[in-house]
This record gives structure tokens, C-alpha cells and sequence, in this order.
């Protein structure tokens, strides 16, 4: 298995900017993360803006499970827990799957994240200024 550097990110970092996807699937599609300090927003802003959101909170450990009691409460932490909800059709009961984002670097100018059993497989982000 792949091992990564972890660094600490804070919430002031996460919340300072909405966070865009560097790759982009087309010129005129922006995707990407913002957060408040109890929540994360995933965008897609094209013609317009839409968003979901969820519950998440930071950890110094790979939380597996979700805890709510610490939504809000952690300022710092190596990984990012998320609480998403989820269905496989229109039809199905909505569930909740617990999310782990490493945290492999953070700066004011860039958010590099992955999974962390998925080293190879990262999020590259940075800050997103729309004109």
C-alpha cells in the first residue's frame, strides 16, 4: 500500500475559499467544494448553481463511522469525515455512507484530498474565483 504524508488543515483554511476541482470534464463547468464550520457543499455551477450538501467534521483518525457529536466541534484535524446521503435509484430509501478524505496538503492556494486506502486517486484542488 501507497503511504502519504498527512497534514493538519484547520477549519478557518477549509471555510476561507470555495474549494474547485482542477480537472474539469468541460470548459464552462465548475465543480467543487465549499464548507461552512458544520457542513460541506458539493457545487456545480453551469448556467447556474446547484449544490448538496452534508454534515462533516475533522479528525486526527479515519473515522469509519460517523459521529455526530463532533460535527462543529474538531478546529483542526489530518482527515476530513463526511456524512453523505445517498441513493442507487430515484426509487430507493436514502443511506447514509461515511466518506474519509486524507488530507495530503493544504495552503492557501491549493487542497490536495483522497481516500485513504485510494492514495493514488486525488482530489486536486484550488481556490475558486468566478468572475
Amino acid at each position: 500500500m501507497m503511504s502519504a504524508q498527512t497534514t493538519i488543515i484547520t477549519t478557518s483554511q477549509l471555510t476561507k475559499h470555495e474549494w474547485l476541482f482542477i480537472e474539469k470534464p468541460s470548459e464552462n463547468l465548475y465543480e467543487g467544494y465549499r464548507f461552512d464550520d458544520k457542513n460541506i457543499y458539493t457545487f456545480v455551477d453551469y448556467d447556474g448553481r446547484a449544490e448538496v450538501s452534508a454534515p462533516y467534521y475533522l479528525s486526527g483518525t479515519p473515522d469509519t463511522v460517523f459521529d455526530k457529536s463532533k460535527v462543529g466541534k474538531n478546529k483542526s484535524g489530518k482527515y476530513i469525515i463526511v456524512d453523505w446521503e445517498t441513493r442507487l435509484t430515484v426509487d430507493s430509501p436514502w443511506e447514509h455512507i461515511t466518506v474519509i478524505y486524507q488530507v495530503l496538503d493544504a495552503s492557501d492556494n491549493s487542497l490536495l484530498l483522497a481516500h485513504p486506502k485510494k492514495l493514488s486517486q486525488q482530489l486536486r484542488l484550488t481556490p475558486y474565483f468566478k468572475n
